[in-house]
Formats: C-alpha cells, sequence, structure tokens
C-alpha cells in the first residue's frame, strides 16, 4: 500500500538578490525502484539517487544548491523565465517569491511514470533559510 495523500499544496523559492541567496519549500517523493532509492521533486524536475532515502536526499540537496548557485548568475528576467517553464509564479513584486500551487500527487505518479515503483512517500522539500 502506498503512502501517499491526495491533495494540492502550494511550493515556494525565495530569492535574495543582496546576498545571492535562494530558499525552497517544495513537494518530494522518495520511492525504491529496484535497488535504489530516488528522491524526486517534481516541480524542479530533479532526483538524487541513493542506497537509502538518506543518500538520495543527500544528492538531491547538493544538485538543487548547484542549481540555485547557477540561478543566481542569471539576469532577473532569465530566472523568471525559468521557473515560469515550471509553473511557478512571481507573487512578489521584486522577483523575490515565486510560488506554484502542485497538482493532485496521482497526476504526477502517471506523468512520471512511478506507479511500479515501491514504498511511494511524499513529504516537503526545505533548503535554505
Amino acid at each position: 500500500m502506498r503512502n501517499i495523500q491526495i491533495k494540492k499544496l502550494k511550493e515556494q523559492i525565495d530569492i535574495d538578490y543582496t546576498s545571492k541567496h535562494m530558499s525552497c519549500n517544495v513537494r518530494a517523493l522518495t520511492f525504491v525502484q529496484g535497488e535504489s532509492t530516488i528522491f524526486f521533486i517534481p516541480s524542479l524536475q530533479i532526483s538524487g539517487y541513493g542506497s537509502n532515502e538518506d543518500e538520495a536526499r543527500e544528492m538531491v540537496e547538493i544538485v538543487v544548491a548547484d542549481y540555485f548557485e547557477n540561478l543566481m548568475k542569471l539576469s532577473l528576467n532569465d530566472v523568471k523565465t525559468e521557473f515560469e517553464s515550471l509553473g511557478f509564479r512571481k507573487t512578489a513584486p521584486d522577483f523575490t517569491r515565486f510560488e506554484r500551487v502542485t497538482e493532485d500527487i496521482q497526476v504526477v505518479i502517471r506523468e512520471h511514470e512511478i506507479h511500479d515503483c515501491q514504498n511511494v512517500k511524499e513529504t516537503m522539500f526545505e533548503i535554505g533559510d
């Protein structure tokens, strides 16, 4: 049996252009595929894997930090374009907050063909302040 709640939730990304820092609070899924545990952030299209959930999450933390670091090198319009391409919308006039209401988790499972994987769990992933 899957440990999944069917609900929509708000994800957000905050940007501090002065300190060149980003933080996020986004939905993540963990599941077993073969012999690996996958940690997947659907809204950012980022995943990591490991022999257990901690290893997979650690890999995702590194990838997300690198992604944010590279985004901070872009112009404000390019950052806006990137987040809009992922379904986020700016909610602060100065481009400091982007939000997205995520779709039902069952849609995510179907779209990413996770339905055959074992032990699918939903959690929130936070990085930054």
